[in-house]
């Protein structure tokens, strides 16, 4: 058994509303994963064309899963808001995942 890590960088396009959430992908491993999980390396969400007040941001992943390739996929959603309650002014960013993979010895 050994650990390997790969970063991928998940760009967050200019958008309005709730953070939709956007795919990311690893490269193969090396051999069979096991079991994988990601984690948030680092992530820069910002408003387009305006300098807004700061409430709210959110930043997740969710639905990790091993492919038959052995690269592993996920969802990324991230975004910011003001204090008005509504996700109604334009953002976007980039989010850098850090996926860590148990591998199989072959």
């Amino acid at each position: 058994m050994s650990v390997q890590f790969k970063t991928v960088n998940v760009s967050i396009p200019a958008q309005t509303g709730l953070p939709v959430p956007k795919q990311g992908k690893t490269d193969a491993f090396e051999s069979t994963v096991r079991h994988a999980n990601a984690c948030i390396q680092s992530w820069d969400v910002q408003y387009v064309n305006k300098d807004r007040a700061f409430y709210r941001a959110l930043v997740k992943i969710d639905n990790v899963q091993i492919n038959t390739d052995n690269s592993v996929q996920f969802d990324v959603s991230a975004g910011v808001r003001d204090h008005s309650g509504v996700w109604d002014d334009e953002y976007q960013g980039e989010v850098e995942v850090l996926v860590i993979a148990e591998l199989a010895d072959n």
